[in-house]
């Protein structure tokens, strides 16, 4: 199924047994769901019961600014607010606050379109590279500048 040969599978697979295994990173939370995790544990992000606090967009703690002060890393609130919005972890009230959906933030996944998109440039770039890399001397390569298709 691999096209590797048996021989290679068993060499293989007896070397990554061999191999120690690597730790996990203790980095591999995002910026928006340390936000996230952080509106639903803090306290005074918590209302009475127990979940997390409507917050308004700007202010002292308990506020959105705050909240991104604290937990938002580098990515400004404003773009946060946008994709944590976009993906539904997040909502706006009627009035005007900010409702916590859920703990964790999870990207959207990539439109059919978009995937397409990708395989073309993908394989126009890699057209692109065998012949600049496998041409004669003195004939002319390609160049990729990308931009919307």
């Amino acid at each position: 199924m691999t096209g590797l040969a048996r021989k290679e599978v068993k060499r293989l697979r007896d070397e990554l047994a061999d191999t120690p295994a690597i730790a996990p990173s203790l980095n591999k939370t995002t910026d928006a769901t340390r936000l996230l995790t952080a509106w639903f544990q803090e306290s005074g992000y918590r209302g009475p019961d127990g979940g997390p606090l409507d917050l308004p967009l700007h202010g002292p703690s308990p506020s959105f600014e705050a909240l991104h002060e604290r937990f938002g890393g580098d990515v400004p609130a404003t773009v946060m607010q946008k994709d944590l919005i976009r993906a539904g972890a997040v909502r706006v009230t009627e009035e005007g606050r900010l409702r916590a959906l859920t703990r964790y933030f999870m990207p959207l996944p990539m439109e059919p379109d978009t995937i397409v998109r990708a395989g073309d440039v993908l394989f126009t770039f890699g057209n692109t590279l065998t012949l600049n890399t496998t041409r004669r001397a003195g004939t002319q390569g390609r160049f990729e500048a990308g931009g919307a298709g």
